[in-house]
């Protein structure tokens, strides 16, 4: 499968050790739908430029639906966001989620952000639609068939919390399975490494705390970056 990440304009530093642990996932070709830094290798990275369209919430899925309508993309393909981390080894990518959309709502039943909304109004379509309840969003790569992704896209469009959870619409339209495994986004300085091979970091922990695990152990350029010695 090809490996599609949605980016953002800028150096992105959590991008660069993304791509480096890419080796340790079995994987075909590299596409970013939307920015590059400048230190992508053109040789080896397909870049799709576009820009950012209303809310990130809205640009992230518009990049969706453009990986979804380049022929040149594999279908499947696994879907990456750029602070996705492979730390051992794992080959084929497998199938993953978060567990039951009910066991995370009661988890986050005081939150009123807009995540939280999403999540319950993603969890309120799906009831209706009579699919199951997943949670996929979850901080690893999703395996993304194209046509229902492209219709779980225009159920997103139509809701009304623009953080609607796509990524769960998606997961349970098409009845993707998986097994369940705890979020490894690490959000706060304090929380303890994930165990396994995902990891994922935040605005707060990257720069303190995950950036400098990363240096120490992806320590040269990979084939994807301009000066590499790999290709």
């Amino acid at each position: 499968m090809d490996v599609v990440y949605v980016n953002k304009d800028g150096e992105n530093p959590e991008l660069m050790y993304s791509l480096r642990t890419l080796k340790h996932v079995n994987h075909r070709k590299v596409w970013i739908f939307g920015g590059a830094p400048v230190w992508i290798n053109p040789d080896t990275v397909n870049h799709v430029s576009r820009m950012q369209k209303g809310s990130p919430y809205r640009s992230t899925r518009g990049h969706i639906a453009a990986a979804c309508n380049t022929p040149e993309v594999s279908d499947p393909f696994m879907l990456w966001n750029d602070d996705f981390y492979a730390m051992q080894r794992v080959g084929k990518m497998p199938l993953l989620h978060r567990g039951r959309i009910g066991g995370v709502m009661e988890r986050y039943a005081n939150v009123k952000t807009t995540w939280a909304r999403g999540l319950r109004e993603a969890a309120a379509m799906l009831e209706q639609r009579g699919l199951k309840d997943i949670s996929y969003d979850l901080h690893v790569p999703l395996i993304v068939y194209k046509e229902p992704m492209r219709e779980a896209l225009r159920w997103a469009d139509k809701a009304a919390c623009d953080a609607i959870h796509t990524r769960t619409l998606y997961g349970n339209l098409v009845d993707l399975g998986g097994d369940a495994i705890a979020d490894p986004k690490m959000s706060r300085r304090s929380a303890p490494f994930p165990e396994g091979p995902w990891l994922s970091s935040g605005d707060d922990t990257f720069r303190s705390t995950i950036e400098p695990v990363l240096r120490y152990l992806f320590t040269e350029k990979c084939n994807y970056e301009k000066g590499s010695t790999n290709g």
